[in-house]
């Protein structure tokens, strides 16, 4: 709809303006939508893509942390997908709440998640892993409702100047965690 001054002429255009603005709220709040987990409300695997593209900007050193959730199907198989997907929220929230501020965590799929931080060493990744170890076992003694939480982990902190592939970080991460994922199977099945 036209507006018009005391002359006469057109001094802007109201249907157009509100238009366009709703249009680009909307289109923000898509583009927003695309890059954040819908279950946890962490980065997704989107944002992750889009983010390790810009990986030569990144301060170093880097820790990269793979983190998995044990025993997701048994808890789905038990307890139904609802139960499930607050298992998921749950290692979410006290990954978020462990890990430092600084930290990118995205939900990358399922129960796995990645930490990417600007960690110096590897005592230091050792200490927010103690930290997560404490949440989970804070959740499991005062907070649990249905099953014990319980996450593995695998880590790796490079420099650029001796590890310049992120592939070989993702191998390394990846493969650290799935030993402690085995390492914990076989102690639980000793233990029964």
């Amino acid at each position: 709809e036209a507006v018009y001054n005391a002359d006469g002429r057109i001094i802007g255009i109201v249907g157009l303006i509100n238009d366009v603005t709703h249009r680009e709220l909307l289109q923000k709040e898509l583009n927003r939508l695309a890059l954040i987990d819908q279950l946890t409300g962490l980065k997704n695997r989107n944002c992750f893509l889009r983010d390790i593209e810009n990986f030569d900007k990144t301060d170093f050193p880097l820790a990269f942390g793979i983190i998995d959730c044990n025993d997701l199907k048994i808890v789905n198989d038990t307890y139904g997908h609802e139960v499930g997907d607050e298992y998921i929220k749950i290692a979410g929230i006290v990954l978020k709440l462990s890990m430092p501020k600084s930290s990118k965590i995205y939900r990358i799929g399922g129960d796995e998640f990645i930490v990417i931080g600007t960690i110096q060493n590897e005592q230091e990744v050792e200490k927010y892993w103690e930290k997560v170890c404490a949440g989970i076992e804070d959740y499991n003694t005062n907070h649990k409702k249905h099953a014990e939480l319980s996450m593995s982990f695998g880590y790796d902190v490079f420099n650029v100047d001796h590890k310049t592939y992120l592939e070989d970080c993702i191998r390394v991460t990846d493969n650290k965690m799935y030993e402690e994922k085995n390492r914990k199977k076989a102690l639980a099945g000793s233990q029964n």
